[in-house]
């Protein structure tokens, strides 16, 4: 995909803090209303189940985050709803740099002004695939396909460089959801 192979190549192959862990989440299944522009689109009732899935998977599996990052586009608000709910955060910081149109690198970039290092991020395709392959792979080729719903937890202990993250799971919501009965 010659399109991600671009957005992955401009990454900066230096940072540095070290510890850290970057747990991505694409936002639930959402409506698709005609009469709505894909700014407002909001979560179905599918993507509003799935959204509270993955917050309460990361409360029993004692997950913490610093901050929680999300793409202003309705859908991926409503998706990081739950986790102020549960108490992990106070409020979600909204950023341009989760976009679907985003690059890579313009999300380490936002995310080298942030002093967190446990950081959830939710955001869109093919963003978050991107940027995972970014971090995962040396040469940026992983070709990483995010679900709606999903979470994926990558470590990076000598801070955010490329290839140099270790993929340390990535769960389907249903996985997700099968795990804590």
């Amino acid at each position: 995909m010659v399109f991600s192979q671009e957005r992955r190549s401009s990454v900066r192959r230096h940072d540095i803090r070290s510890d850290m862990h970057l747990y991505f989440l694409r936002h639930g299944d959402a409506d698709d209303n005609p009469g709505v522009s894909d700014r407002e689109r909001r979560l179905s009732p599918t993507g509003k189940k799935q959204a509270e899935i993955a917050a309460q998977f990361c409360r029993r599996s004692r997950a913490r985050f610093d901050s929680v990052l999300s793409s202003p586009l309705v859908r991926a608000c409503e998706t990081a709803e739950p986790f102020v709910r549960n108490g992990f955060v106070k409020s979600v910081t909204q950023t341009e740099a989760l976009l679907p149109t985003s690059s890579p690198a313009e999300l380490l970039a936002e995310l080298r002004a942030h002093p967190s290092d446990q950081l959830l991020l939710v955001g869109h395709q093919p963003l978050l695939g991107d940027c995972i392959s970014c971090l995962i792979a040396p040469d940026g080729e992983a070709n990483i396909e995010v679900k709606k719903g999903s979470l994926t937890l990558v470590e990076l202990k000598r801070g955010l460089l490329a290839g140099t993250g270790i993929l340390r799971w990535m769960l389907l919501n249903e996985q997700m959801e099968s795990t804590f009965p």
